[in-house]
């Protein structure tokens, strides 16, 4: 890994556990915030639905680069993924907390 970086500076980067050792000391704490948000939605017996694009869960298509997946069984999750380059605001059709603030108001419009 350390010969590709240094032979590939400006990238393409892995963003993989292999980042986990010296030199990214905030590598951990995120990886940490990342895994306590998203333990919920695999609990034992969920289910899942990857990359859902047209249906009733948006009040309009998503933008391009916009991944949406629903885990379901006693609440319902919803998590997006923007693979762009911009901020894309994702409306809803039902109101959600995030997951990352659970004592704020239901809100009908998601950040990605």
């Amino acid at each position: 890994m350390g010969r590709y970086l240094q032979a590939h500076p400006e990238g393409p980067y892995s963003y993989g556990l292999v980042g986990l050792g010296p030199g990214r000391p905030a590598a951990r704490p995120t990886h940490e915030r990342w895994l306590k948000q998203y333990l919920p939605l695999v609990e034992e017996g969920r289910g899942l639905w990857m990359e859902i694009g047209d249906g009733d869960l948006f009040t309009k298509p998503l933008a391009e680069g916009v991944v949406s997946s629903a885990f379901a069984n006693r609440e319902l999750y919803l998590a997006l993924a923007n693979y762009g380059q911009n901020r894309v605001d994702v409306q809803t059709a039902n109101a959600y907390v995030p997951l990352a603030d659970p004592q704020s108001a239901p809100q009908p419009a998601l950040a990605a």
